[in-house]
């Protein structure tokens, strides 16, 4: 397998078939950081239905997974910046 890999064709930027291939930098951050954002807004609804509906331990257990997610969006959002 090292064989095959080491004579495998490369590719260049005109070759790539893939979107913008590298071309236009921080595309792929914006959509994770729009990704993070959303899960972290539906974390966030389902501790509040729950909440609500009296259902503590999904409230709590939705929230906490919600601040998890909602670091990885800060995270993703800061790389945007850059």
């Amino acid at each position: 397998m090292l064989y095959q890999l080491s004579y495998a064709p490369r590719f260049g930027r005109a070759d790539c078939i893939g979107g913008a291939c590298g071309i236009i930098p921080g595309v792929g951050n914006v959509g994770m950081a729009a990704l993070f954002c959303v899960i972290t807004a539906a974390f966030a609804v389902i501790a509040f239905g729950a909440a609500s509906a009296d259902r503590w331990v999904i409230a709590a257990a939705s929230a906490a997974i919600g601040v998890w997610m909602g670091t990885f969006a800060l995270a993703a959002l800061r790389r945007i910046r850059r």
